[in-house]
């Protein structure tokens, strides 16, 4: 997962914004720069058919109303948010980001600094990093993939990283 995390982050130029050479630094000579959470400390399952799956969450607010999902942000989350102020805050996945962006709207975590758009690092989502990363003719994306929504994101995350670079370079 690192190493797909590095390639996203470095790909939307994370590692200009943060003075890097790479991202990948983050997980070793530059490891002191970096605290790593989860949006739901714990790991969430959710059954489907008969077996029990990795819970995906969603965009959709019903899918984060759960009261154990809640706490779990409202009880580990924002407390831990709360020690890096200033921080820049990278959610892998629509999930985070969207628990980040409600954590925004609330005035818990400055929304200038929540940088989200980049896709989960996990390595069963290839098609869609392949389309994150441009690698792939988006035209002939499968429709599984969802790539119009990764290009969506995609493209939001690239312009504010180019306006952060700007200023940090004006």
């Amino acid at each position: 997962m690192r190493s797909i995390a590095a390639q996203l982050m470095d790909h939307f130029g994370f590692n200009k914004l943060f003075n890097l050479e790479t991202t990948a630094e983050l997980f070793g000579t530059a490891a002191n720069r970096a605290h790593y959470t989860s949006v739901y400390r714990y790991p969430v399952l959710k059954e489907k058919g008969h077996q029990w799956r990795n819970y995906s969450g969603g965009e959709d607010p019903k899918s984060r109303a759960n009261p154990l999902l809640v706490r779990f942000v409202e009880e580990y989350l924002i407390p831990e948010l709360n020690c890096f102020k200033r921080a820049w805050i990278v959610p892998f996945g629509p999930t985070p980001a969207a628990v980040l962006h409600d954590l925004g709207k609330r005035g818990i975590v400055d929304k200038a600094r929540i940088l989200s758009g980049l896709n989960h690092p996990s390595g069963e989502q290839w098609n869609r990093h392949n389309c994150q990363l441009d690698r792939v003719d988006h035209a002939d994306c499968a429709k599984n993939v969802g790539c119009g929504k990764v290009q969506d994101r995609s493209r939001a995350l690239r312009s504010r990283i180019t306006e952060l670079l700007g200023q940090q370079n004006g």
